[in-house]
């Protein structure tokens, strides 16, 4: 719970409660004492898929430069769907973008076994292309950058800002850089939200949570920076993705400064070595300055396809193929002492 400050309200009927939208209206025939409550329910304004699918469309139309989507609202399988259509369909159009997703939330009178078990069932069969969507599930109570004040709010809002924070291949949930600035305890230190390290339910279902460790304080940090692609691939992990992206962007750029540019050709039609390797040098060059100088991959190699008949068909074939960096997942300590020698 949030609570505000006293409100004299004096003589008015009404009241707007701060940067909410909301206003309460008395009427004439109540009568209040001293504690006095009243309690309502409301909900959040939510999109629909229609709103999903105009503003995709929006976002496609616009020449300004943006990064990342985030959904705000719960989002169910079927809604995912939509969203991922639109996420497919920006890449088709050379615009590599990711969405963060927020899971529907528990309810007062389900468990947190119920919770999940539903959320699992919804999702089961759902998958990601490449891993452009991630959902997140479980909230977190969050400090407002504006005023200061505590507010419950899904984890998929903690995951974007981790996101749009870091550096491509720098996953949100290193643990390296410290707790969030979140909390899933109560004042008396209870458990009041999802933990993976308490329930372990979310991440073999490749939703994305918090969690907190053993012996190490009431500190919350991102699991794991899941996506909803197949398991066992590399896209399942959102820094190879958002790696794959930028390597993406930057050989859609040099490709298109190959269109109605001359090569040399053999007798058969096919590219000159040379003029092959000029092409590859300069892609590997552009990739090497955005990419692997920069941390976000081992290396980046391109190859130019040495049998397409370019002559006849105009058509380049080019293979770029990126050696990803590792993550460590999973360390395994063997202790002793040591012997005399």
């Amino acid at each position: 719970l949030t609570y505000g400050s006293e409100v004299a309200l004096g003589t008015a009927t009404t009241y707007l409660i701060p940067n909410s939208g909301i206003t309460l209206v008395f009427t004439s025939t109540e009568t209040w004492a001293v504690a006095s409550s009243i309690t309502f329910l409301g909900l959040a304004p939510k999109w629909g898929t229609a709103d999903v699918t105009s503003a995709f469309a929006a976002a496609s139309a616009t020449t300004l430069d943006w990064d990342f989507i985030q959904l705000v609202g719960k989002c169910s399988a079927t809604e995912a769907a939509t969203v991922e259509t639109g996420l497919v369909a920006f890449a088709t159009a050379y615009r590599y973008t990711r969405c963060f997703a927020e899971a529907i939330r528990q309810t007062t009178a389900q468990s947190f076994a119920v919770w999940y078990a539903a959320l699992l069932a919804d999702y089961l069969s759902f998958t990601s292309n490449v891993g452009r969507f991630s959902l997140y599930g479980g909230t977190a109570k969050i400090v407002s950058p504006v005023d200061s004040s505590s507010y419950q709010r899904p984890v998929a809002w903690l995951a974007a800002v981790e996101f749009a924070k870091r550096k491509p291949q720098i996953s949100i949930a290193r643990v390296l850089d410290g707790p969030l600035n979140a909390s899933i305890h109560d004042s008396s230190l209870n458990l009041v939200s999802y933990d993976e390290r308490v329930y372990g339910a979310l991440t073999p279902g490749r939703i994305g949570s918090l969690t907190t460790f053993a012996n190490n304080g009431l500190g919350v940090y991102i699991t794991q920076a899941l996506t909803m692609a197949v398991k066992d691939t590399k896209y399942e992990l959102l820094q190879y993705g958002a790696v794959m992206d930028v390597a993406c962007t930057v050989a859609y750029i040099k490709a298109l400064q190959l269109l109605n540019r001359e090569v040399r050709v053999n007798a058969d039609g096919t590219i000159l070595e040379d003029d092959a390797k000029t092409v590859e040098a300069e892609l590997n060059q552009a990739l090497k300055l955005a990419v692997t100088d920069q941390g976000m991959a081992t290396a980046v190699v391109s190859v130019v396809d040495r049998s397409s008949v370019i002559r006849d068909t105009g058509i380049m074939l080019i293979t770029v193929q990126v050696d990803g960096l590792a993550y460590i997942i999973t360390v395994n300590l063997t202790m002793g002492f040591r012997s005399a020698a």
